[in-house]
C-alpha cells in the first residue's frame, strides 16, 4: 500500500486520512524525519518503523529496532458493512483502525484501514461483512 507524503509550513511531513460518515474526520499520521519516502510516497509495510500515540493522542511514525510498520486496506461489499477483529495484540504494538466511506452517508460500503507495528509475528485479523452477499475470512500480517 501507498500513501501520499504531504508537509505543513513549518516542513513536516504527514499523511492523511479522511474518515468517518461525510468524511467529517481528517486524521494525521505524522512521519519522523528517520522514515524514508520515495517521490512523496510512503511505501508499506516499513521496516524497522512503528506508530505511536503521543499523550495528546497524535500518531506518529517513528524508527524502530525491531518493528515492522503495516498498513492494510480492506474494502467491504457493495452497500456493505465491515467488522475487523484482531485475536491477540501484544505490549509492544500499536493497531490502529480508520474507517472510510464509499459514499458521503455511508450507504455504498465502507474500508477499514489497519495500522499495526508488528515485532518478530504475526497477527491474524477476522473479518466479516453484511451486504447482498455475505464474506468471511482472515487477514495476516507477517514480519517480513
Amino acid at each position: 500500500m501507498q500513501l501520499k507524503v504531504q508537509r505543513n509550513e513549518a516542513g513536516y511531513r504527514f499523511i492523511s486520512i479522511l474518515s468517518e460518515k461525510y468524511n467529517a474526520k481528517k486524521t494525521l499520521i505524522w512521519i519522523n524525519k528517520e522514515i524514508p519516502t520515495e517521490n512523496n510516497l510512503l511505501i508499506f509495510p516499513i521496516k524497522n518503523a512503528m506508530l505511536t500515540k503521543t499523550k495528546k493522542g497524535s500518531l506518529v511514525i517513528r524508527s524502530s529496532k525491531i518493528h515492522t510498520l503495516h498498513c492494510q486496506e480492506v474494502k467491504s461489499l457493495y452497500r456493505g458493512n465491515l467488522l475487523i477483529t484482531h485475536n491477540q495484540v501484544f505490549e509492544s504494538e500499536l493497531i490502529e483502525m480508520l474507517s472510510q466511506y464509499h459514499s458521503p452517508a455511508g450507504t455504498l460500503g465502507q474500508t477499514k484501514i489497519i495500522f499495526a507495528s508488528i515485532v518478530n509475528t504475526l497477527i491474524v485479523y477476522w473479518k466479516s461483512m453484511t451486504a447482498r452477499d455475505y464474506e468471511e475470512g482472515e487477514i495476516e500480517l507477517k514480519v517480513i
